[in-house]
């Protein structure tokens, strides 16, 4: 029997995206320093933000970027 955690069949690729960078962060967290982990971070929301201007051929419109909201 595998102790390995399993990710729930997602529905896009987004969120197969944003699961595994859940599972390496998470992983990586014990054994990347809180300023290395910041700095990874960083990179991971710059290399998005180039992607998303190299697909669009525009920059992010910063009036659509918001914080996320909990259901209550």
């Amino acid at each position: 029997m595998s102790t390995t955690p399993t990710v729930p069949p997602s529905t896009s690729l987004v969120d197969n995206i944003l699961a595994t960078l859940d599972a390496l962060l998470n992983a990586a967290g014990s054994l990347i320093p809180g300023a290395q982990l910041a700095d990874l971070l960083l990179k991971i929301a710059q290399k998005g933000v180039a992607a998303y201007e190299a697909h669009t051929g525009a920059p992010i419109d910063p009036t659509l970027l918001s914080p996320i909201t909990k259901i209550p």
